[in-house]
């Protein structure tokens, strides 16, 4: 692959920009204000790194990364990159030399994604982009956007980039396997059609192909398991041999519908009309954990989506707001040789699994389009795309985000206040439906595993599977919201709606405000540790835990750590304050 050094070196920078800005929020960098609006940041008695920058609303500084530069004993040096700017840091990181490794190495990986995106978003037409399918604008997104290393994909060569991720839209079928039923833990909604489910990916004469190469000459016996062919390809084959020479599983080969990936890579969406996405087990570590299928939900994960589902068709208030896309069958196998190592790897007892989930397009009108509200921040130089969805809408920048506030935001704090649940509202798990840009719906997925509960919430024991959540103080779960969605997401939207010039972040975090106090007069005696709009809260940290834990396996996920407190910029842009 030739890369143009313009761009690669650019992107270099950016990278090394995003690292200052997100490390200086979670308090491991430092820069010093300079004269007008630059600043420095020194990394060794002869080195500095120069750029121009200004503080956000979350006092998070905002650097305009064409501007960095790099002096060392009072020379430009000219040509740097991410690579030799984490190894000055590395003791300001507190990074051992092997997991420094690692990073870096997760560095080149994402760099050489973000290249083979660029190519394709450098040049699109933004206002073309929102007539695309709900799939083809989540493969363009930027994201994490919190994470500095945010498409590591270790584990994956630079030739299976190019054939399974969502930045080339890659397109390819899957492996179906047939397996011994009693080998199989398996989760499904009440009344599941199995064949239904098969037939959505499968067409009649595949099936009658596949039931051919069955000793019994029927499914009856069988589950069918689709499995990603680099998963194949890596372990399946190789790591359940044992299982394939006792014919207890059977080899059907690929078929079906061709699949795309979605941004989380695992989850995967048919070319051709469908009504589930498919997330299947892929063991290559991205972002902050490997992506297998965990067992955990496998047989609750339908019946938590089946409560799910039951609480907004209940709750006058969520009814028709919000959407849930229903998990409805899921399966697993174990391997009984890695699932009893207590101090193993988790990514041994995840490599082989499927969750089948509605589409997004299967639960949209004919008038609605559905965005990751992550694309809310997606921008190029000609134009970004929140800036197109006003204009199509053709509300005022202040009116269509208080209508999102109000269609996203609020049914979302409602679930945490009156329901005690939380959804780690990200920008792939929260979506937003439209209609000619004026938000209307909030669709909400992933609850076999961003789904937590609040360990005095009245549905604890009252709905099937609840109890199997991860329970957690109320005061914890508001994070879930605050943390996940107001820092990880509208963050980065106030950001671009100010350098669009279509409103000031101050602007915003008042109507983000109001909207708040305007809901909080339908509740009473909220209470202060889940309430909004109080003073401050605690600043979760997700790239420092990285740097402390290392890529160690062994342990469970990685579990953020609490920094110094954040000023709430809902009220520090507003008079709207609760006393304690």
């Amino acid at each position: 692959m030739h890369l143009k050094k313009e761009l690669y070196f650019s992107l270099h920078k950016e990278l090394i920009s995003k690292a200052i800005e997100e490390l200086s929020f979670e308090h491991i960098l430092a820069p010093t204000k300079e004269e007008d609006s630059f600043f420095s940041l020194g990394v060794s008695p002869e080195c500095y790194y120069l750029f121009e920058g200004t503080f956000g609303a979350w006092d998070n500084l905002q650097i305009n990364a064409s501007s960095l530069k790099k002096f060392c004993q009072k020379e430009e040096v000219f040509s740097f990159t991410m690579n030799t700017f984490f190894q000055e840091i590395q003791s300001l990181c507190e990074m051992s030399d092997q997991t420094l490794a690692q990073f870096l190495e997760e560095g080149n990986q994402t760099i050489y994604c973000e290249y083979i995106r660029r190519q394709e978003v450098d040049k699109l037409d933004v206002r073309k982009l929102l007539e695309h399918s709900f799939c083809e604008i989540d493969q363009l997104l930027l994201g994490h956007p919190k994470l500095i290393m945010n498409r590591g994909r270790i584990g994956w060569s630079g030739s299976h980039i190019h054939e399974f991720s969502p930045e080339t839209k890659a397109q390819f079928q899957l492996r179906w396997l047939a397996i011994k039923k009693g080998l199989v833990d398996q989760g499904a909604i009440e009344n599941l059609d199995r064949n239904s489910i098969y037939k959505d990916s499968l067409t009649s004469k595949d099936i009658d192909s596949l039931i051919t190469k069955l000793p019994s000459g029927s499914l009856d016996d069988y589950d069918l398991l689709p499995v990603h062919p680099w998963q194949w390809d890596k372990y399946i084959m190789i790591q359940y041999a044992e299982f394939f020479a006792k014919e207890e599983m059977i080899d059907l080969g690929q078929f079906g519908k061709t699949y795309t990936p979605q941004s989380s890579l695992r989850t995967l969406s048919a070319k051709e009309s469908s009504h589930f996405d498919i997330k299947v087990s892929l063991s290559i570590l991205n972002t902050s954990c490997v992506r297998g299928i965990p067992g955990k939900y496998i047989e609750t994960g339908a019946s938590i989506s089946e409560s799910m589902v039951s609480i907004l068709k209940t709750d006058p208030f969520l009814k028709d707001k919000v959407i849930a896309l229903q998990e409805l069958y899921a399966l697993r196998v174990k391997n009984p040789y890695f699932e009893y190592l207590k101090n193993a790897s988790y990514r041994y007892k995840e490599l082989l699994g499927a969750v089948w989930r509605e589409s997004v397009e299967s639960r949209l009108s004919n008038d609605e389009m559905a965005i990751p509200t992550a694309a809310l921040f997606f921008k190029n130089s000609k134009s970004s795309f929140i800036k197109e969805l006003i204009n199509l809408s053709k509300l005022s920048p202040k009116d269509w985000i208080k209508k999102y506030f109000e269609t996203v935001v609020i049914p979302l704090y409602h679930l945490q206040l009156c329901h005690g649940l939380g959804l780690v509202s990200h920008g792939q798990n929260t979506i937003l439906v439209h209609t000619n840009g004026i938000p209307k719906k909030l669709m909400i997925k992933d609850f076999h595993g961003d789904l937590r509960i609040a360990n005095d919430s009245s549905h604890l024991f009252s709905q099937k599977g609840f109890d199997k959540l991860d329970q957690l103080p109320p005061e914890y779960l508001i994070h879930d919201l605050y943390t996940g969605h107001f820092i990880t997401v509208l963050r980065y939207v106030s950001r671009v709606l100010e350098e669009e010039k279509l409103l000031k972040e101050e602007s915003f975090y008042q109507i983000l405000g109001q909207v708040v106090e305007n809901y909080h007069q339908l509740q009473k005696n909220i209470p202060d540790s889940v309430n909004l709009l109080r003073e401050n809260f605690e600043r979760v940290l997700v790239n420092k835990v990285r740097f402390i834990a290392g890529y160690d396996e062994t342990s469970e996920r990685l579990r953020p750590v609490l920094g110094k407190e954040i000023i709430n910029p809902l009220i520090k842009f507003t008079q709207v304050y609760h006393e304690k």
